[in-house]
């Protein structure tokens, strides 16, 4: 996907310095469940991923979720971390030091995908946790969250992502069918609906968002002439590896860069 050749070349030119979070932001994420990072990443860190923004719907590893309304949600994701630009940037120091900060403990890397929508796409993203679908892959505590990173502008008119403030305290909430998807019990989104805000994530390119697993999210379709593309980095406490026989009980490497 991308020239190998290149990648100590550019992130030799990364700043060295560790994002650090501050107690504001620790407050930020233990109350509302997530916060903003502006400018965790420069356009020209990032230039590799934004160039190739509006191809990704050609690559070979692409696949599609339905939506509810069975509308196709596209996505590009791996676990597995090669030197290459997208195997190299969720081990970077000033990324795994913001989980570990965090959760207070160790972490290995979930996974990370890609998720893009083409100018006019109708697909969303309908309510859910990802704790939600994780802990049926065996892990037992909702020590994860994700660090989402814009490589493109994100507004709500090209389906940014939308957050219910506080839905982390829930719990966990089963996830059932809904229409062609599986999401989070429609009861329980309508009544949070009623009594929490929806805050929709406004982001430029090189800005991030860090949430909790438990928080509940999902997004609208793209109504612009332009491609709208996330790069979402997953992490999960080192002591948390899934438990169940079907999955891989071995970390997943974070030697960081």
């Amino acid at each position: 996907m991308y020239d190998p050749t290149i990648i100590s070349d550019l992130f030799s030119n990364l700043k060295v310095s560790l994002k650090i979070i501050s107690r504001d932001n620790l407050k930020e994420y233990d109350k509302n469940g997530y916060f903003f990072i502006k400018g965790l990443f420069s356009i020209e860190e990032l230039q590799p991923l934004i160039k190739e923004s509006e191809t990704f719907s050609s690559h070979p590893s692409k696949f599609s979720v339905k939506d509810a309304k069975g509308n196709p949600a596209q996505l590009i994701s791996w676990t597995h971390l090669a030197n290459d630009f997208i195997g190299v940037l969720p081990r970077l120091k000033k990324m795994v030091s913001i989980p570990e900060l965090i959760l207070g403990k160790e972490v290995s890397h979930w996974h990370s995908k890609i998720s893009f929508k083409n100018p006019g796409s109708k697909s969303g993203w309908d309510w859910h946790q990802d704790f939600g679908h994780w802990y049926r892959e065996g892990c037992l505590s909702p020590d994860m969250l994700s660090i989402g990173i814009a490589l493109t502008p994100m507004n709500q008119d090209n389906g940014s992502l939308n957050f219910i403030r506080c839905s982390h305290k829930f719990g966990r909430i089963d996830h059932v069918p809904t229409g062609h998807s599986n999401s989070a019990d429609p009861e329980y989104v309508t009544e949070a609906l009623k009594r929490y805000e929806v805050v929709p994530c406004i982001l430029n390119p090189g800005d991030a968002v860090v949430f909790h697993c438990n928080l509940l999210h999902g997004s609208g379709p793209n109504l612009t002439e332009k491609h709208r593309s996330l790069i979402m980095c997953s992490y999960n406490a080192l002591e948390n590896d899934p438990c169940l026989l079907y999955t891989s009980p071995s970390p997943r490497d974070l030697s960081t860069s």
